[in-house]
C-alpha cells in the first residue's frame, strides 16, 4: 500500500494500517513529517525530492518488495 503524509492525523491513520501488518511505502514532501516517519521500523520511505529517474527506480524497488511478501 502506497500512502502519501500531509497531516499528523494522516500518519495515526497509517499507523492503524501499519499495526495490520501490511507492507508500506510511504511519501511525503513535509520534512518535519519525514523525521518522524523515518523512526517507524520496517516502512519503506519514498523521497520524492529525488529526480525522476532515481525516484523510478527507488519505487520500483519499494513494490518488488512489498509484492514479494
Amino acid at each position: 500500500m502506497l500512502f502519501v503524509v500531509y497531516s499528523d492525523k494522516e500518519v495515526l491513520d497509517l499507523l492503524r494500517i501499519y499495526k495490520r501488518g501490511i507492507p508500506l511505502i510511504v511519501s511525503t514532501l513535509n520534512h518535519e513529517m519525514k523525521s518522524k516517519l523515518e523512526n517507524i521500523k520496517d516502512i519503506l520511505l519514498f523521497d520524492p525530492d529525488k529526480v525522476k529517474s532515481e525516484m523510478r527506480k527507488e519505487l520500483k524497488f519499494y513494490l518488488n518488495i512489498v509484492s514479494s511478501n
